[in-house]
Parts: C-alpha cells; sequence; structure tokens
C-alpha cells in the first residue's frame, strides 16, 4: 500500500526478504500436520504430487475473525487457559489459509516489481495452489463457508479464493447472510475493510450503501447515533462500554469513502499518483460527497453533488499528473493537471 501510495521502491527492498520469510514460515506450519483434522480428505489427496493439506494452514494458534459481534457459546466450566488451549489445537484453518494465500500473492507482486523474476513466479504459483486447494475443500458447491459468518464470504471474494464456477454462490451465500441480519453488518477486524468494496465490484452497490447507511447496531452509525465522536474496538462499544473506545480498526471503512464514493483511486501502472482513477460510485441517500487527498504532486479533489436534478462532477488534478475520469453513466476521459466539470442527469447516476 505504502508503494502504491508513493510509488518508491525502498520500502519494498527494505522489507522484502521479511515478507518472503513470513510466507515460507506459514507453508511450514502447514505442512505439520494438525490429528484433528487428519482423518478429511485433504491429508489423502495429492494434486501434481504435492498433498493437498500442505496448503492449508491448520496448526497454531491464531485470533481469527476478531471482534465479529457474533455470540459464541463458551461451555459450562471452561476457563480463558481452556479457551486458549482449544484454539492452538483446532488452529483457524479458513482464516489462516486465507491470509496465507494474501501474503504469498503479494511476496509475488513484491518480486515483480523488484525484477525478481524467479520469485514473482514461485510464489504466484504457491497462491494459485492455496487458491485451488481452499475452493476445494472450504467451498461447498452451493458456496457455503461457514454459515451464519459474512466475513467467509467477504474474505473469499476480496482474495480470490472460489473459482469462476463457485463465485455466483459466493456472491448469493453473502447477501443472503447480509438479508437475514437485518442488513447489518457482522463482519469483525479483518474482513471489515473488504465488505462493502466487495459489495459494490459485484454489483450490489445498493446493498454496499444500505450497510454503510444502517444505524442499528452493529453499524459504523450506531455509535454516533449514542454521541460517539471515536471508533470503539467492538460493535457494541459505546452500548455496554466494553473494550477500547478508540480503536482504529473498524475506522477502514474510510478507505471506501475515499476510494468509491469520492472515487480517487491509485493504480500500479503508475504508482504515487503519477496517473490515478477518478470514479465516483453514487448510492443511498447521498446527495453530495467531497473528498481531496494530498499526494505527493499535489492536491486530489473529487467532488460531486445534486443541483437541479443533474449531478455535477468537479475534479482538481495536481501539476505532473493525470487521471482517468470514470463517470457513472460509463464515459470515460483523460485529463492533465486543472480543473474540469461534468455534469450528468441525476436519474442516469443515482443508484438507488
Amino acid at each position: 500500500m505504502i508503494y502504491l501510495c508513493y510509488g518508491d521502491r525502498q520500502i519494498l527492498e527494505n522489507q522484502y526478504e521479511t515478507a518472503r520469510k513470513w510466507v515460507d514460515y506459514m507453508l511450514c506450519c502447514a505442512k505439520d500436520h494438525n490429528p484433528l483434522y487428519e482423518h478429511q480428505p485433504q491429508y489423502h489427496t495429492y494434486t501434481d504430487g504435492e498433498l493437498d493439506a500442505d496448503f492449508i494452514y491448520d496448526t497454531r494458534m491464531h485470533y481469527g475473525e476478531w471482534q465479529e459481534p457474533i455470540v459464541v457459546p463458551v461451555p459450562e466450566g471452561v476457563n480463558l487457559a481452556e479457551a486458549f488451549a482449544r484454539m492452538v489445537k483446532e488452529g483457524k484453518p479458513k482464516v489462516a489459509t486465507a491470509y496465507m494465500c494474501r501474503s504469498a500473492q503479494n511476496v509475488s507482486e513484491m518480486a515483480e516489481v523488484l525484477g525478481r523474476d524467479a520469485d514473482r513466479e514461485k510464489y504466484g504459483k504457491i497462491a494459485g495452489c492455496i487458491r485451488q486447494v481452499y475452493d476445494r475443500y472450504f467451498i461447498g458447491d452451493d458456496g457455503t463457508i461457514e454459515p451464519g459468518h459474512q466475513a467467509a464470504y467477504v474474505r473469499a471474494l476480496a482474495f480470490d479464493l472460489c473459482s469462476e464456477e463457485k463465485r455466483p454462490m459466493v456472491r448469493k451465500q453473502l447477501v443472503e447472510e447480509i438479508e437475514k441480519n437485518g442488513y447489518r453488518l457482522n463482519t469483525g477486524f479483518l474482513s471489515t475493510p473488504f465488505l462493502l468494496p466487495v459489495l459494490v465490484d459485484m454489483g450490489r452497490t445498493d446493498l454496499a450503501y444500505r450497510i454503510l447507511e444502517q444505524t442499528e447496531n452493529p453499524s459504523w452509525l450506531h455509535p454516533i447515533t449514542l454521541g460517539a465522536t471515536t471508533i470503539p474496538e467492538g460493535w457494541s462499544g459505546f452500548d455496554d462500554h466494553a473494550g477500547s473506545l478508540n480503536h482504529y480498526s473498524y475506522g477502514a471503512v474510510c478507505e471506501f469513502l475515499f476510494s468509491y464514493v469520492g472515487g480517487i483511486c491509485p493504480v500500479w501502472e503508475k504508482p504515487g499518483y503519477e496517473e490515478f482513477v477518478v470514479r465516483p460510485i453514487l448510492g443511498g441517500s447521498l446527495t453530495y460527497a467531497h473528498a481531496s487527498y494530498e499526494s505527493q504532486y499535489g492536491r486530489i479533489v473529487s467532488e460531486w453533488r445534486k443541483e437541479n436534478e443533474k449531478c455535477v462532477f468537479k475534479v482538481t488534478v495536481p501539476v505532473n499528473t493525470r487521471a482517468r475520469i470514470c463517470l457513472p453513466d460509463g464515459s470515460e476521459q483523460w485529463q492533465g493537471s486543472g480543473s474540469c466539470q461534468y455534469e450528468l442527469p441525476w436519474e442516469t447516476v443515482y443508484q438507488a
């Protein structure tokens, strides 16, 4: 993310070996067998000469999808030490394996930027193997992954863990989970940042905005109805005053406000905002949005508002950069440095 926003390869040079060794460590952990799962088919199936279970991270202790607003019953008489021992024994294979894939993909992309072609190919192949195994063993033919947990479906879609055949069913399961939960989220620290982008990218902008504007708990706006000016550690933080009352994790929705509502997005081809995209996504009850980002070239501004049944878009592009303006009616144009304005009929751009 730092490289994408600043275009400086040095951060990748500095941390490449750390990142590579971390992925290698996870792969070693995955190769350790967990007796709890050894009866399952992944421990008896080989693909291209490699055991499928070797690409599933089902050992070690993990917190997993921390702070999901889901009540998990604890057996009577179980203390904290016993609960942690159970976490070590069971692992969190669906979460840990997903992040092993994401980390391997990150290393492959870092290697590409740094010109390390052998590593790019190696870790890209590893990420592909993990995706294949994940899709085979964790995603049902009907798209089911973990009933009652939106996070499982968000994670699979955001990290491209599902095959083309299963992706429509995974999307369907996510929508059903949201509907069953009264159009409220139930994601934790890990998947909350991806929830709204995943919904928009799968064509459900209406759902993304409905969740964004939800005021019932759990939601981003519920604490605000109680007078909160910070973001709590848990979704019910300002109801029961539990945990930290100033915790950024759920504030990751801010990225959605900038890159989807405002539409300001960097691009890999020209990192550091030398070139960028402005693609605002309208929806919900919003009739106005203004986002500005202080890039290393200067301030980028994206603003839109409803005026007399029209939507007026204003974009400011810094000197020595250029932007690809993508408007909701499907039109696109490149804009050099300076300010520009576009108008479209409101009914053609608003997604209810």
